[in-house]
């Protein structure tokens, strides 16, 4: 059983979708959550990793730009938010 660890591609959406909501008790939300992150100004499309197994996605993991502000500062980070496996 080989891993392949790769960038999403457009292709992919429906596959990580689905498995965002397996991996999440059959919720949308996270699913949902992963499409919003996809058409903000935070995306960071080469950041969006999938583990395909036997041409099927098993595994997805999403980071992008998000800010952190206080009273005085404002902070770049990145975050990592949903990932989700199919085991």
């Amino acid at each position: 059983m080989q891993i392949q660890i790769r960038t999403e591609e457009k292709k992919d959406h429906q596959a990580v979708y689905d498995l965002n909501v397996a991996a999440f008790g059959n919720r949308e939300d996270e699913a949902q959550l992963v499409e919003r992150v996809r058409s903000s100004q935070g995306s960071i499309p080469e950041l969006s990793i999938v583990a395909e197994m036997n041409d099927q996605i098993v595994g997805h993991v999403l980071l992008s730009k998000a800010k952190i502000i206080d009273s005085k500062e404002e902070h770049d980070v990145i975050v990592l938010a949903p990932n989700s496996c199919n085991s």
